[in-house]
């Protein structure tokens, strides 16, 4: 019986630690948005500029063991980020296409 009850244990302790470190294992979650918005700006120019933009995002968000985020990688997807401007004055527009961006952001545990 005594040899029986040690190895039981130290399996049972073993398994126990698995379990444990599973849940504290770090994590990632991707988070998609798609953003259509128009805004009027006066500050650029000092005449009103009507802006439009529209794209999708993807946001891959990085979690210590602990759960506190710790980095945010933010990319734009399905081709560029279009910003077009139209001075309402006289209706002309111009767009810029954005190449790819990528934003890193790293949290430090002090805030």
């Amino acid at each position: 019986m005594k040899r029986l009850v040690l190895p039981l244990l130290f399996a049972g302790v073993v398994l126990w630690l698995g379990v444990a470190s599973a849940g504290a294992e770090a994590s990632t979650t991707t988070t998609v948005t798609s953003v259509d918005f128009s805004f009027s700006d006066t500050s650029m120019c000092g005449f009103e500029l009507d802006h439009h933009l529209a794209g999708t995002f993807k946001d891959t968000s990085f979690f210590d063991s602990t759960g506190t985020l710790v980095k945010l990688i933010e990319t734009n997807m399905s081709g560029p980020f279009p910003d077009t401007v139209t001075d309402p004055a006289n209706g002309k527009t111009a767009t810029s296409q954005s190449e790819t961006i990528v934003s890193i952001f790293h949290f430090n545990p002090d805030g």
